[in-house]
């Protein structure tokens, strides 16, 4: 606990101190510039919270490839949660150790985030529509691999939930790549 709170703490320090300009000001800022300079409205400052969320609905349905992206990132995320979720279980129910169970979840979650810079390297190689494509593909295989090991088949639901993880971090890296793309600033 005590890593994690000093992980987390370290994280938004440098977030803080280190994300100048602030991307949402920025953006702001270019928007009233862009809106003064084609005679448009400039956007209201502090909407609220529904009208944030409309306006961001309405941006993604109005621009191509946004809604597929956000769909990529929903999916993949349902996928990643519902065997991850039901793995511990299904391992306890024929009394596999906690440690043995956190170990396999351990494994899952290096899946997730280990390749996160090589998955967006390949983003920019491939595109995102490919690796979208390969996590999808690599989620199918682990759903395959883990969904048919025995509870206390440790090294095959290691294996799958491993890959399960990486496949999530394709949906999520694609996802998150093609939507930054597909809306304007």
């Amino acid at each position: 606990y005590l890593l994690t709170a000093a992980a987390v703490t370290l994280a938004a320090l440098l977030i803080t101190g280190g994300l100048r300009p602030d991307p949402l000001l920025e953006s702001r800022a270019r928007a009233h510039a862009e809106a003064e300079a084609t005679g448009g409205e400039p956007p209201r400052p502090h909407a609220g919270l529904v009208a944030e969320l409309a306006h961001g609905v309405r941006v993604i349905r109005q621009a191509p490839g946004a809604s597929l992206a956000v769909a990529s990132i929903a999916v993949g995320h349902m996928v990643m949660v519902m065997v991850m979720v039901m793995t511990p279980v299904h391992m306890q129910h024929v009394d596999v150790t906690l440690q043995v169970v956190g170990l396999v979840i351990s494994v899952h979650i290096l899946g997730m985030f280990a390749f996160s810079p090589l998955v967006g390297w390949l983003a920019d190689r491939w595109g995102s529509l490919s690796v979208i494509a390969l996590g999808v593909a690599v989620q199918a295989l682990a759903c395959l691999i883990a969904g048919s090991a025995p509870g206390d088949a440790v090294g095959q639901l290691g294996i799958g939930l491993f890959l399960l993880g990486l496949g999530w971090s394709g949906t999520l890296v694609g996802g998150s790549a093609l939507l930054t793309v597909s809306v304007p600033e």
